[in-house]
């Protein structure tokens, strides 16, 4: 067991298997105590309580949970006061489920250290000490995001914690393609940025101007595909192959439709624990399988990309977590948690020295944006 370095995080860290078994002391809402953090706030776990209430909702269960997820959001401004209301009811309970969620961690009470044998001592210091959360991802993009902001905080209230913020970061949707952004080395004045999720890969173009990062302009997003390449074959090696290829058309097709004419970084992160460019074995996920088809990513897919572009291509990939958090480097006792898919954690890097600036004025252009 290695203890918590908070800048090289390890599958370990992953809050998805965070088990809430009580909080001594506290009235803990139904459904909460036994579950994981992935069993109460994922995309699963909110799609599987919006097919319990479709009808109220007036949804079709049928949907895919990331169609439901999105149409919850739609509810939440209905102007039908009965289904405005279903859906509140459903933003309270995920909010105040992320709630239980920060404050096991912040309390650290030996029965749920005990349901988390990976952790030493040094992961639940780490989050003692944590004063501010920001959260990012596709489930705090929009209305829900607030709903789950104000039902999580008042959890924390409740259990008599003062000095402690949860915000929804202005760059939730977008979060590691700032943080990555960050990364640009100091020469370049423009960089094209990427983030590998599970569901979606969003792309967009960094601009800067005197070192600093003054516009991120967002291009389409497209689909990660993953179910696709699971259902065209079950051979591990193949999916894999299948992903890399369909990770280098994107970088690829993203490039000219950026209008690029010269070499520039390309700057990515990606739904896995990574060490130096490489996923790191002992997780789960898509792209933690691409280990099969290369003994390190990274290269792989620049030269990959070089090959498809004719030119030579520097190509850098990331944690997402870990490049989410980029965007708050300086930031002391916080930590980053990205809410979509699954959770994922970040905690940001006391040294700025070697990222970019950001502007406080940082221009973000949905797609089509002038």
């Amino acid at each position: 067991m290695s203890p918590l370095n908070p800048q090289r995080l390890t599958p370990t860290a992953s809050l998805n298997r965070v088990k809430i078994v009580d909080l001594p002391g506290l009235a803990v809402d139904p459904g909460v105590r036994g579950q994981t953090g992935y069993q109460l706030v994922s995309t699963v776990a909110l799609a599987e309580l919006i097919r319990q209430r479709a009808e109220s909702l007036e949804l079709d269960p049928s949907l895919d949970d990331h169609e439901l997820c999105l149409a919850l959001d739609r509810r939440l401004v209905s102007e039908d006061g009965a289904v405005r209301g279903a859906a509140e009811g459903l933003g309270r309970r995920i909010g105040r489920n992320m709630g239980y969620i920060l404050l096991t961690l912040k309390r650290g009470d030996p029965v749920n250290r005990a349901a988390r044998a990976e952790w030493d001592g040094s992961y639940w210091e780490h989050w003692s000490r944590i004063k501010q959360v920001w959260l990012g991802g596709g489930m705090v993009s929009g209305w829900l995001g607030a709903a789950i902001q104000d039902h999580a905080s008042a959890v924390i209230r409740e259990a008599g914690i003062c000095d402690y913020t949860l915000r929804i970061s202005p760059y939730a949707s977008v979060l590691p393609l700032v943080g990555v952004a960050r990364h640009a080395p100091s020469q370049c004045q423009t960089a094209l940025v990427f983030d590998f999720g599970s569901t979606l890969i969003k792309r967009g173009n960094a601009s800067y101007s005197d070192g600093t990062l003054v516009k991120l302009r967002c291009l389409p997003s497209r689909p990660a595909g993953l179910a696709r390449i699971e259902r065209a074959s079950r051979d591990p090696a193949e999916q894999a192959a299948q992903l890399r290829d369909h990770m280098v058309s994107v970088i690829v097709d993203t490039w000219w439709l950026a209008g690029r004419s010269a070499s520039g970084p390309i700057l990515a992160s990606v739904a896995a624990y990574m060490q130096d460019g490489h996923p790191l074995s002992a997780q789960g996920g898509a792209y933690m399988q691409l280990r099969h088809v290369t003994d390190h990513v990274q290269t792989a897919l620049a030269r990959q990309v070089s090959v498809r572009l004719g030119e030579a291509a520097d190509v850098s990939l990331f944690h997402d977590g870990t490049a989410a958090a980029a965007a708050y480097a300086g930031a002391r006792d916080a930590a980053i948690i990205m809410v979509g898919t699954a959770l994922g954690i970040g905690f940001p890097p006391h040294e700025e020295s070697r990222l970019r600036p950001i502007s406080a004025d940082l221009a973000i252009l949905a797609p089509g944006g002038a």
